[in-house]
């Protein structure tokens, strides 16, 4: 026996003698549809969709596997998400069609991926089984900007709002993986959305929003959040070009939380990549696969709690580390570095002593003449090792490509640089690395 209702298609097994229903089979079921979705991904992806069966027969923007669970539509505020319509395509290969949709549906899977992928496996906003709900915007100014709220308790869902604004579209990997993670540090340890931890949910959420591109992408991180769609709405590397604070020092009550957050957001960008230049502490950095390992075992383990500021987190950053890489290690010391570097002193098993332990240099370098009009030498002493040169400018931008030493003394032509002040670096293979100022004149 088969019944079919207006979206769903079930054969049932009956058994002839009783009448009794023995078993039933859904004919329903979902698959990989293809898109091509907006920039920077203009060219074919998979997205994961679900089949309505029924008097419909088609697909329909929805994940509803064992692995994904969230729903994609288009936002019609007067007629609220049950009366806003699901967007269908007839045989899965939906091109360009409907592409601000399939573009936040894209994005959505990825952001889902990355926080149940290794070694994270965290799946769905609450690690069982609550469903996201994404809403994108049909027309300009509907919803501006991008928003992640929890739904209703009696669906137990989470609704993500998409917005537009003539040729701004919000629905970028890097905005979708930050309100993505809204839900992660809610659902996790229950961080408030006010106060320092509403600063905290901004920095860090803009943090997760880098990891959640360098998922999808590789190679080197993009700390801009919005740039694949030219908003350019935060720098995370560099928060001052977003009219952001820089440092604890800068913190401004009457701000937003974007502001005051775009410190945490800064400490991570320190922790992952260093910053070897400018007043110390210098911070030679982990690398962003290490440090959003801290990032998320703070919340993991409940180091943080609901209230959290600046000196809760820090201080949680530094029991994650310690926890993952041990007492003292390397990346304990970088993680309290880093946090120096924006004016914060977390509490942790570090004492001072024992940073300078680990800070304590196996080599030591020798540059002149200093200043110098074409040419510097450097002198090294200490073991035997392969050794890194990197020539920085004040801001921190590479001018020289890196060079390696492998004697104990190398020449650097300078004679390419405008007059100024630099910084020299020198690393080792074991990533403790000098750096001195050198002045080039003409």
């Amino acid at each position: 026996m088969q019944n079919v209702s207006r979206e769903f298609n079930y054969k049932y097994y009956v058994n002839a003698l009783t009448g009794n229903v023995v078993d039933s089979i859904s004919n329903s079921h979902g698959g990989l549809g293809t898109a091509i979705c907006r920039s920077p991904y203009n060219c074919q992806q998979y997205i994961d969709t679900d089949w309505r069966g029924g008097i419909f027969m088609d697909y329909y923007l929805r994940a509803h596997t064992s692995s994904r669970l969230f729903e994609t539509r288009t936002h019609f505020p007067r007629l609220g998400w049950e009366g806003s319509g699901k967007i269908t395509d007839a045989d899965n290969d939906w091109q360009t069609d409907h592409q601000y949709k399939t573009t936040a549906h894209f994005h959505m899977q990825n952001a889902w991926d990355y926080f149940s992928a290794y070694p994270r496996y965290w799946r769905g906003p609450d690690n069982k089984s609550k469903e996201i709900l994404v809403w994108v915007a049909q027309t300009d100014n509907v919803q501006k900007g991008i928003k992640m709220e929890f739904a209703d308790n009696k669906h137990k869902r989470w609704l993500l709002m998409v917005g537009k604004s003539g040729t701004d579209f919000y629905g970028t990997v890097d905005l979708i993986g930050h309100e993505y993670s809204h839900s992660f540090m809610i659902e996790s340890v229950g961080l408030v959305r006010q106060g320092q931890s509403g600063w905290i949910h901004e920095g860090l959420g803009d943090a997760f929003g880098v990891c959640v591109e360098h998922y999808v992408d590789g190679g080197n991180p993009d700390w801009s959040i919005g740039n694949d769609e030219n908003l350019q709405v935060r720098n995370v590397s560099a928060p001052w070009q977003s009219l952001n604070a820089n440092d604890y020092s800068e913190i401004d009550y009457s701000k937003n939380d974007y502001y005051n957050g775009a410190i945490a957001g800064r400490w991570f960008f320190i922790l992952s990549d260093g910053e070897p230049y400018g007043n110390t502490p210098w911070v030679s950095g982990i690398g962003i696969d290490k440090a959003e390992r801290i990032i998320f075992r703070m919340f993991e383990s409940g180091f943080v709690t609901s209230n959290a500021g600046y000196n809760q987190i820090a201080s949680a950053s530094v029991n994650a580390a310690s926890q993952l890489y041990g007492v003292c290690s390397w990346e304990v010391t970088q993680t309290i570095l880093a946090w120096n570097k924006v004016l914060i002193y977390p509490k942790g098993n570090c004492t001072t002593a024992s940073i300078s332990s680990i800070l304590t240099k196996s080599f030591g370098i020798e540059i002149y003449p200093n200043p110098s009009n074409s040419k510097f030498r450097i002198n090294l002493s200490g073991t035997p090792d392969k050794y890194l040169v990197t020539v920085f400018d004040i801001t921190g931008r590479e001018v020289l490509n890196p060079i390696s030493m492998v004697d104990k003394t190398i020449i650097i032509d300078v004679s390419g640089l405008a007059s100024g002040t630099y910084m020299c670096q020198v690393k080792n293979s074991n990533g403790e690395f000098v750096t001195k100022k050198v002045i080039v004149t003409h």
